[in-house]
This record gives structure tokens, sequence and C-alpha cells, in this order.
């Protein structure tokens, strides 16, 4: 039985899926998909129905060889295994140092009596935008704090600019005047 449920009672309240068998060795729900270099996190909402029937349900990301999983699934919680509250949110991360295929999915181990059988809704793919480190006084935004820089705070504080004060407010005091230009010459000599 793989087959999407409309009943209401999702993660998001719309429909899930639903992998269920009575025997079965393995299942595994996997899509590829080619993604730039990044870091990456992977979550969906998981449930089962009893906790002899928790084996080693869990999400993944695999690239080439190497899997990275997300913690299996706990024994049911919740007022009733299928309330919209029992859901669990696994999660797992990747570091993907080169632009490639990755393989994004969920699985189990099955077994007698229903084991390993599980619900899954909201599985989400996020890049992680990783903003870059800033150097305090570069504001002409080379790499180094030097006499440009100087330049530029000077110039802003005699008004010649309409770049973002953030930028230039170098002391964090909401104007750009001469302790900004004292700060940045002394981050220039250091």
């Amino acid at each position: 039985n793989f087959q999407p449920v409309k009943d209401g009672k999702g993660q998001d309240g719309a429909q899930y899926f639903e992998f269920w068998g009575a025997t079965y060795h393995a299942l595994d729900m996997s899509q590829e998909v080619y993604l730039p270099a990044g870091t990456y996190v992977l979550t969906a909402a998981m449930r089962t129905e009893r906790a002899d029937q928790v084996t080693n349900q869990h999400i993944y990301m695999k690239v080439g060889d190497e899997e990275f999983v997300s913690p299996v699934l706990g024994a049911p919680i919740g007022d009733y295994w299928n309330a919209v509250n029992a859901w669990q949110t696994l999660t797992v991360t990747l570091n993907l140092d080169a632009d490639g295929w990755v393989t994004i999915g969920a699985k189990s181990t099955g077994g007698a009596n229903s084991a390993g059988w599980f619900q899954i809704d909201n599985f989400r793919l996020m890049h992680l935008e990783i903003e870059e480190e800033k150097l305090l006084g570069d504001v002409n935004k080379d790499g180094v704090v030097n006499v440009f820089d100087i330049i530029a705070v000077v110039n802003y504080s005699l008004g010649d600019s309409d770049e973002n004060l953030s930028l230039y407010d170098l002391n964090g005091d909401g104007a750009v005047n001469v302790f900004d230009i004292i700060k940045v010459v002394n981050i220039s000599l250091e």
C-alpha cells in the first residue's frame, strides 16, 4: 500500500503519503536531484501506529556511496497515533562541496506485523544561505581596510553618499561621524 491519503490529518491539514505492507523487507522512496554546492537541510514529518512498528524509519540524503541520515522515528506520540499532533519532524543536513547529484528520500526496513511502515508529510529540501563574513571597516568591499575606506567614511560623514548607513556606522551609534573615522583609521593600522 503506497498511496497519498486525504483525510485531513496531515501535518499541514492536507494530504500525506503512506507506506504500508503486512510483510516486506525494505521501503525506500527517493528522488535524485541536481544541486549546486552549498548547505542543505532535508526535513519531513513522519509517524507510525505502534511502538512495535518502529524499526529504523528515517529520511536521508545520499551523495555517491555516502549516506547522511536523520535520527530514526521514535515511538508514537500524541493523543492518538494518527492525530495531527502525532507527527514527528525528522531532519538531516548535508554540506555539498561541489555541484552534483544528490538522492533524497525516506526509508525503513520491514518485518512481520507491519513493522517499519510509516506515513510521511511535508517533505522539504532547503538550501541554507550562509552569509559571507564581513570585514568591519571594509566599506568599499575590496577585502582590505585601507586609505580608500577611510576616504569613503569621511565622504559619507560629509553627506557625499546615499549608501546604507549601517555599512559606514562602524561603532553602531546610528550616525556616521568623527568616531567612525577614528575607528576605520585604527582598523586600517592593525
